[in-house]
């Protein structure tokens, strides 16, 4: 039996609605929540901001909700549960090549009922653990009924689940859940059915940015405080701001973009930035669904993020360094899956590659597992990851009018060599330009294995030597390459991957597509990128403190 039957009723009303222009158009069920000011004029008027209607590269953002994984995240935060147990409740959200876009979610029936689902566990969870309970509220009752500590605990819980204060109206609207710990004696009950409500709500589910119309720029907002706020922390955390982040914006201290940076420098030393762009790489280079088990895909995920963190947060090397250094973070049960010397240690350690062919992330277990068909790996595949993800080239779909079967492996009339087999594409009518885009890029990495192991001949095929040379074109001319780490060293002397990399970055801060209204941004936080030697730590606080940052323009209407 649901014992707080309106939630769903509630979270139905708001959450299945038109999104026109990413602004929320609500019909309000009987007793909703009126919407609130969210830059918080009412109650906050130090939160006034003086827009620039000269602003350059302001980012078109359509209203978009918390991920899968942000909101475990910030329920970890909200309510002290590390278990996420939470967001499995949820539909699956796509990753194209990040899971917070809105252009790809979608609500659905589904949606709605995991939310309840999730908030009433979530809710029953946190009031029946005496521990947590206590900081939650944030005083003590003194009884079943205790109006003070009831209002409290709802101004207080709602600032954080919300992001931003509540209104008075909002406040008093919670306040007759109290009746149901008097009811039952119980004074947390109460305390719970506001957790269940308020986690089910749009100011919760979703990233409500809408900021104050720029005079003079059609469709153009500047975000209030606790917005920028918001906007700041799942950026570089993925979970809502914390107490000092909060304050800052009560306190009208996220007006400039040089006070943003300073929070953004604090927020960089939080391990939840590591863990947030550890994320990031493996969303974008597609191996955030690594499958592998036990303790080798456990050193094989180290790898992968020790070799982040050196470059981006120990060293603060050249960016450039991820795809290209000579040395790896392997143990021996690791070197022994890739056929290398043991370093000697049942932990890892960082051991010089450059004599093995490989180096730099593209040498992976990690990423070599992504982009397989057929149950091997996959040159095209592997290619097409490479002109998507890394050099931001759109790779357009076969025409459907030339009957393409994609889910047959190619086949060759006189040779069984995946290459020969191949290459019967590349020869076909209408499919050479595009896989000449692609399948040279991918067999310059055939010779490993989809499992990351260095490799002579074929899968299954021992007469079908792989000579392992690949080519990647960039306009008219080819450059050749052999193995991951060549490639790497292809990829970093292009300008191509050198804005692909700002761009991803760019879009991953601001849960959209960039179009055409984020070039100037993107233009100059690529001319900053350059000058500041490729520190990816600097590109963080670079786009963060970027004047674009603190706007957004409205997508034009459409329903989703």
């Amino acid at each position: 039996m649901r014992i707080f039957s309106w939630a769903g009723v509630l979270v139905l009303g708001v959450l299945v609605v038109g999104c026109k222009g990413g602004t929320l158009q609500i019909e309000d069920p009987e007793n909703a929540i009126p919407n609130a000011d969210p830059n918080n004029i009412v109650t906050a008027p130090n939160n006034d901001v003086v827009a620039n209607p000269d602003v350059l590269g302001v980012p078109t953002v359509a209203l978009r909700r918390l991920s899968q994984d942000e909101f475990d995240n910030t329920l970890e935060a909200l309510l002290l549960d590390d278990s996420r147990s939470f967001a499995m409740r949820l539909p699956e959200d796509k990753v194209d090549p990040f899971d917070n876009n809105a252009l790809t979610q979608l609500v659905s029936q589904p949606l709605v009922e995991g939310l309840e689902t999730a908030a009433t566990q979530a809710a029953q969870g946190a009031m029946t653990d005496p521990a947590r309970r206590d900081q939650i509220l944030g005083c003590t009752p003194a009884g079943a009924v205790d109006e003070g500590c009831f209002r409290s605990f709802v101004t207080s819980f709602g600032l954080r689940a919300f992001r931003r204060p509540l209104t008075d109206a909002e406040v008093e609207t919670f306040m007759p859940l109290a009746a149901f710990g008097e009811e039952a004696g119980d004074f947390y009950a109460g305390a719970s059915f506001v957790i269940q409500a308020m986690l089910q709500m749009p100011a919760f589910v979703y990233h409500l940015q809408r900021g104050l119309p720029v005079a003079g720029r059609e469709n153009t907002y500047r975000l209030g405080s606790f917005e920028v706020a918001s906007r700041l922390s799942y950026f570089l955390w993925g979970s809502m701001p914390d107490d000092e982040l909060l304050q800052a914006a009560a306190d009208g201290n996220l007006k400039t973009s040089d006070e943003v940076r300073a929070q953004a420098q604090r927020m960089l030393q939080d391990p939840r930035t590591r863990s947030r762009i550890q994320r990031f790489h493996a969303m974008w280079l597609g191996y955030h669904r690594f499958s592998v088990t036990g303790t080798i895909g456990q050193a094989m995920v180290e790898e992968s993020n020790a070799l982040i963190n050196r470059v981006v947060f120990d060293d603060k090397s050249s960016y450039f360094d991820l795809f290209t250094s000579n040395e790896s973070f392997i143990n021996d049960e690791l070197a022994e899956h890739y056929g290398i010397a043991a370093p000697g240690s049942e932990e890892g350690t960082w051991v010089d590659v450059s004599g093995e062919g490989r180096g730099g992330i593209l040498s992976h277990a990690t990423f070599l597992s992504v982009a397989s068909k057929f149950g091997d790996t996959s040159p095209t595949q592997r290619g097409r990851l490479i002109r998507e993800r890394i050099l931001c080239t759109v790779v357009p779909p076969p025409d459907p009018s030339l009957g393409v079967d994609t889910d047959t492996a190619p086949t060759s009339p006189d040779s069984n060599c995946k290459k020969d087999r191949y290459n019967t594409i590349l020869e076909a009518s209408g499919c050479a330009a595009c896989h000449n885009q692609m399948d040279p890029i991918g067999f310059g990495l055939e010779n490993y294995s989809q499992a990351g192991q260095y490799r002579t001949t074929d899968e299954g095929e021992p007469d079908c030597p792989i000579d392992g040379q690949g080519a990647l074109h960039f306009g008219g001319e080819a450059t050749t390459f052999n193995g991951p780490r060549d490639l790497g060293e292809v990829l970093v002397a292009s300008s191509q991957f050198e804005r692909c990399v700002v761009k991803q970055a760019w879009q991953f801060a601001v849960g959209n597509v960039a179009s055409a209204s984020d070039l100037e941004t993107l233009e100059d936080l690529q001319q900053r990128f350059a000058a500041g030697d490729h520190r990816f730590d600097q590109l963080l606080l670079d786009i963060v403190s970027s004047e674009s940052f603190l706007y957004r323009i409205e997508p034009e209407p459409q329903d989703i």
